[in-house]
This record gives structure tokens, sequence and C-alpha cells, in this order.
């Protein structure tokens, strides 16, 4: 567990090798296991996911991006091959599991997204708080916080004082702390929670006058409703849809003020792309990046301005995936069309004979498959079951529920280090 890649601090190549070297040692590893399963128990369906290429997308595009503003040449002649290194070699890995795999196997190479680089950010909590929406304690201690943030003292200021180069010194410092073995993922943990709570943060909010915030994700707004929410204010039915509806029409309409253009997303609420019995699950407005320009951050309040230059990652996802398919039961050369993330869970069980819930989102990609096939194995529903009522849910975890959670895995981390007692 890390908070974060530990060259972001360094500002070191040898760190961002050892980062690379990492995330290869594990596909090397996560590979192995794979193979040991289909050695062992023969599954009827393994699945095995990768994590290095994302990684590794997030923190270096820039050095495969020329056209990148934080490209820089000479790095790139560093580190561009030990960044190709990586895709080799799970290129390589890949085609060993292929290749050991039978006609009568079918085999997917899947990715919910695609990547590309990464320019600005919005925090939606520092918008949502310009725009009235969400609502600050009184407290002294918050509105210290509060002055702080507002002279500067934000997590996106302490970001870019990394690009410093007496702060790159002082990050060179600090790896040998940071690559410290007695020093956990728990007690990294800790750190980041001490350092926390001189910045604003979701500790700060005060709940019972905030009407809506962003929790931790990816571009989500919920409205704090009164019997959703443990201290909601907002009143379901009318006043929960006109302020809905006001946020969404506030977001379509927001321009960036250094270059006065329309913001690359598309808002939607929740009645546009959900429905079943999750319903009332999901956020009720969502900020999706179109093209990755503007990356949302839900992770408390990381600038002080809603729009700003995004530090640390330098590749944000993009919204097309990749699905390769190979094996008897599917047409060779066929390119699918229209086909989405939701479509691969009922075309995966109808391919394995099994029924498929009658809510399930997505369709079965009949196109993928033989006539023979579908001639063969006619798509089969079956009816879900009613799900139970649940209770209101809770704020964001306190400042005392965070430390109570840490000091829980601290004891875990014990534990799994040493063994169970005897």
């Amino acid at each position: 567990m890390r908070l974060l890649p530990y060259f972001v601090v360094s500002q070191t190549d040898e760190d961002v090798q050892r980062f690379i070297t990492e995330y290869r040692q594990a596909l090397e590893y996560k590979c192995q296991v794979a193979h040991f399963l289909l050695d062992t128990i023969d599954p009827d369906f393994l699945m095995l996911h990768l994590y290095g290429n994302d990684q590794i997308c997030h923190w270096l595009w820039h050095v495969i991006d020329p056209s990148h503003p934080r490209h820089r040449k000479e790095e790139a002649g560093r580190l561009l091959e030990v960044v190709l290194d990586y895709y080799r070699a799970f290129d390589a890995e890949v085609g060993r599991l292929r290749q050991r795999l039978g006609e009568d196997t079918s085999f997917f190479i899947v990715s919910d997204h695609g990547f590309g680089p990464v320019y600005k950010a919005i925090d939606l909590n520092t918008w949502l708080y310009e725009e009235g929406y969400l609502a600050l304690k009184q407290s002294p201690g918050t509105q210290l916080r509060r002055l702080w943030w507002k002279l500067g003292l934000t997590p996106n200021s302490i970001s870019f004082l990394t690009n410093n180069w007496v702060v790159k010194e002082l990050g060179k410092l600090l790896r040998g702390r940071l690559k410290d073995a007695n020093c956990g993922a728990v007690d990294r943990v800790q750190q980041a929670h001490n350092l926390a709570q001189l910045l604003l943060s979701f500790n700060d909010i005060d709940w019972p006058r905030t009407k809506a915030f962003s929790p931790f994700g990816f571009g989500q707004i919920r409205i704090n409703v009164r019997g959703v929410w443990a201290q909601g204010c907002v009143e379901p039915g009318a006043e929960y849809q006109r302020i809905k509806q006001e946020i969404a029409g506030k977001l379509r309409a927001l321009m960036d003020p250094e270059s006065g253009e329309p913001l690359d997303a598309v808002i939607i609420t929740k009645d546009e792309v959900y429905h079943g019995a999750f319903f009332d699950e999901a956020p009720d407005i969502f900020f999706v990046p179109v093209n990755g320009k503007y990356r949302p951050k839900s992770a408390g309040f990381t600038s002080n301005k809603a729009i700003s230059y995004f530090f640390g990652m330098t590749g944000i996802h993009k919204m097309n995936g990749i699905l390769i398919g190979q094996g008897k039961l599917l047409n060779r050369d066929k390119r699918i069309e229209g086909a989405e993330i939701t479509d691969l869970f009922p075309s995966i069980l109808h391919m394995m004979g099994m029924a498929i819930p009658e809510e399930v989102d997505g369709k079965v990609l009949q196109q993928m498959f033989t006539e023979e096939f579908l001639q063969k194995r006619p798509i089969r529903f079956i009816a879900e079951a009613a799900e139970p009522e649940r209770p209101a849910r809770e704020q964001p975890a306190s400042q005392e529920e965070e430390e109570e959670v840490i000091e829980r895995l601290r004891d875990w981390a014990i534990l799994i280090e040493n063994g169970p007692a005897k």
C-alpha cells in the first residue's frame, strides 16, 4: 500500500526505475500464479488483473508523450526505454498465456478505459463551496485552516513545490525514509493523516448546513438529502430536484477562467443513466471528462481555486477501452461495433451457458459469437430477488473515526507480520 509513488517526492531516475521494476515484478508474479492455477485446478473462469499499465500511464505519461507540457527531452531520453521495457515484458507474458490455451478456451484482453494526457483539475468541493452549496464549520480550528487555505496552503501548492530544485534535494534526503522497510503502509497512512490535520478537509464541513458535496470518487456529487444521509438538510422531492438540476446546469455553463472555453466534460444526473435495485446508491450528479483535459478531484479541498493546473499525475483515463478475443466460439477478424463495458458480464455468462439476471445492465454481444454457437445456445434470462431496504447512510468519517480505523489497521498489520498468537 502506497499513498503515492515515492519518486514524486524524490524526483530521481533511480526511484522511477524502481517504481517500474516493482510493477514488472508484480506482472511476472501474477502471471506465475495464473499458470499455477491453470495447472492445478483447471478453472472454468479465470480473470487476471494487471495494474502496472494503469499506474505507469498515470504518473509517467509525460515521458512517452512529447506534446505534454511537462515533457522534458532529457528526462525522456533517460527513462523512455525503461517504460517501454515494461510493455515488452507485458506483451511477452500475455503471449505466453495465450499460447498455452487451446481453441476450446476463450481468451480476452480487456481494459475498462483508455489513456491520455491531463492538464487541469476541477476541485468539485471548492466549486460547491464557492457556489454556496457546501458550508464550513465556524469553529476556530476550521476558520484557521480556511485562512491558510485561502492564502494558498493546499495539497496542490505542496505538489507544486516538488518541482522546485531545493525541494528536489530535500526529497532525495527523504528517499531513505520512504524506502525504509520499517516504515510500513499503516505508518505512512498515519503520517499522511497527521499532515492532513493542518489542511482544510472533510472534517471541516458543517454537514447540517451543507446541501451538496463531492465524496472520494471520480467526479461524483451527492445531494445531502434528509433521510438519506444522517445529517441531511435537503428535503426529498421538489427541493432535491431543484438543487440537483441547478448544480448540473451551473456545471454545464462553467468556463475555464484562464482560456474562456467551456470545460471538456459531460454533466449527467443519475436519472439519465441508472435504474434498478441500486438506483438510490448512485451519486446524484456526475462530472465526466470527455478527453481528460479537466480531471475532477474529490479529495477534500486540493486547491483554493475551482479550476487549477494539475500536479502529480500527467496521464488520465479516456472513455474508450480495448476488447480483444480469441477462441472457437468467437468470430475471426470481426470488429465489434458499439460494445460497452457493461456488455461483458452478460456476454460471458451466456458464453458459459448461464442464465442472465433480468436487471443486469448491458447486452449479449451477439456479433462477437459464431452463428453456429448462437443457434445452439439461445440467450436465457432469470428474475432477480428483491433487495431489502437500507438504512440512512452516514456522512464521511470524522477525525476520531479515521484515527480508530488507522489503529485497527495497525493492529491487523502487526498480526499479519507476526502471525496469530499460539
